[in-house]
């Protein structure tokens, strides 16, 4: 039995899966608590918190991915207006390279 805490923006809920629970048992989960109304979700663990990737189509074995007593962070994904880059400009123009004087010889 493999014991969680979701943390979502409803509060704070406590789950239990079989040991043969997947990751996509856990995203089906966290997605209730996320509260995302498009199923899209970010899942948060460890310390320093790092994103777990996951998708419904994943087999590996929950207790690959996480431990029992772990408390998971989850919220609904914010996917950012994609940027533009600026537009190309040419480079600013240099001045020629300095000429060095000529050499003198010694008298």
């Amino acid at each position: 039995m493999i014991r969680l805490r979701l943390r979502g923006p409803g509060g704070l809920k406590n789950v239990a899966f079989e040991s043969s629970a997947t990751a996509a048992a856990l995203l089906a989960e966290a997605s209730q608590v996320a509260q995302s109304e498009n199923g899209n979700i970010v899942i948060l663990a460890g310390f320093p918190p790092a994103e777990l990737k996951l998708d419904e189509a994943d087999t590996r074995p929950l207790s690959a991915l996480v431990q029992t007593g772990d408390t998971l962070t989850v919220k609904p994904a914010t996917t950012a207006p994609p940027t533009t880059a600026p537009p190309a400009t040419a480079p600013p123009a240099t001045a020629p390279p300095a000429t060095a004087p000529p050499a003198t010889a010694p008298p």
